[in-house]
Formats: C-alpha cells, sequence, structure tokens
C-alpha cells in the first residue's frame, strides 16, 4: 500500500507531498523524501555512466523506518519518491506507476 508521494523539484526542493495514512506521520514522510535524494543522486551517477537515459526508472532506494522507497526521476531531473509500507511488492508491480506520474499528468495531483 503507498503510504506517501512525493514530488521534488530539480534543485532539490519538495515539490508536492501527499501522504496516505495518520496526519501525524506527515513529518516523518518529509524526512524520508529528504534522506532518499541522496541513494537518488548515487544512483543517477551511476546511471549516467553505465546505462541510457531512456530507463528513468531508479526502483528500490532502500529500507528506511517501516517503509520501503522507491524512485523515479524525468530527465528534467524532477524526482519522484514513492513510499510504501513494509509488505512484499514486486519490480513489475510498482514499474508502472512511472507512466501515471509522468510530467504530462503533474496536473492531476
Amino acid at each position: 500500500m503507498i503510504a506517501c508521494v512525493a514530488v521534488i523539484g530539480a534543485a532539490n526542493n519538495p515539490l508536492y507531498i501527499r501522504t496516505f495514512g495518520e496526519e501525524s506521520e506527515d513529518l516523518g514522510f518529509h524526512y524520508v523524501a529528504h534522506v532518499s535524494l541522496d541513494v537518488i543522486e548515487e544512483k543517477m551517477r551511476c546511471a549516467a555512466v553505465t546505462a541510457s537515459k531512456d530507463d528513468m526508472y531508479l526502483g528500490f532506494l532502500g529500507p528506511i523506518e517501516d517503509y520501503r522507497v522507491f524512485g523515479y526521476v524525468t530527465n528534467t531531473s524532477v524526482k519522484f519518491v514513492v513510499v510504501l509500507q513494509e509488505t512484499p511488492v514486486r519490480e513489475s508491480e510498482l514499474r508502472p506507476v512511472q507512466s501515471v506520474l509522468a510530467p504530462g499528468q503533474l496536473t492531476s495531483l
């Protein structure tokens, strides 16, 4: 189950953070989104050397507290962070989320 979706700008500023669940956890998800930026930057540096820029889905970024964090970066360096509750999830199930979070569809958020 999705616990949070965060949109982080090219300058690493939060543009949009939406949480699903208890209101008391909102600040914690701001922290999770901020912490995940280090992992995103590291993966982007590695991807620039080894892979094409066509696939900007970063996949599993790591566990933080009781959550699993996944990432996606657009070609304009806007970052999407999806935080899931600690439940088993297959990458193939989460990969289609990137098409929903495409830059042309941000107006629906």
